[in-house]
């Protein structure tokens, strides 16, 4: 048994959320669930995210922004799942397929220094058929160049954030 709702709930955590909800009455507790789309902001304000949620979880499409990067693209069960596209403070932007919160499958990485990497990923890694593209033009095309991605962004936020609520 549950009703559609539309507004505002504030958290004792000091978080704060706006939009489509369901009150589901679970083992005669009424619950309040963030359900169709919707705005959620960290109580400090530094994580934002706007989208989709089914049952209190993100997922669909939506957008999530944090003082270190943005991600716009898909989301599964919570997780950034699916295609999308990481822009970082640092300048570095990766577009293409994500996996449990990991780049994995096909993608770009655009570096600031201005290079660039196209093809496979797997948790993170550089993974399977490829090219590196320096900015000046030069290019190596290759298989398993198994570097892995260390982002300061990705493991404090998909650790911290995805798995608060």
């Amino acid at each position: 048994n549950s009703s559609t709702l539309r507004g505002r709930i504030e958290f004792h955590s000091g978080e704060t959320y706006t939009g489509d909800c369901i009150s589901k009455d679970i083992s005669g507790q009424f619950t309040l669930l963030r359900h169709g789309t919707g705005s959620y902001k960290s109580p400090n304000g530094l994580i934002t995210y706007k989208g989709d949620w089914v049952l209190d979880k993100k997922h669909g499409t939506g957008e999530m922004k944090r003082l270190s990067a943005r991600y716009r693209g898909q989301f599964v069960d919570d997780l950034v799942d699916g295609t999308g596209i990481l822009e970082e403070s640092t300048g570095e932007i990766y577009e293409g397929s994500f996996s449990h919160g990991v780049r994995s499958g096909l993608g770009t990485q655009k570096y600031a220094n201005g290079d660039s990497y196209e093809g496979g990923w797997q948790d993170n890694c550089r993974h399977g058929q490829g090219a590196l593209i320096s900015k000046n033009g030069s290019k190596y095309e290759g298989k398993n160049f198994g570097l892995h991605v260390f982002f300061s962004f990705l493991p404090s936020f998909f650790l911290s954030f995805f798995f608060v609520f």
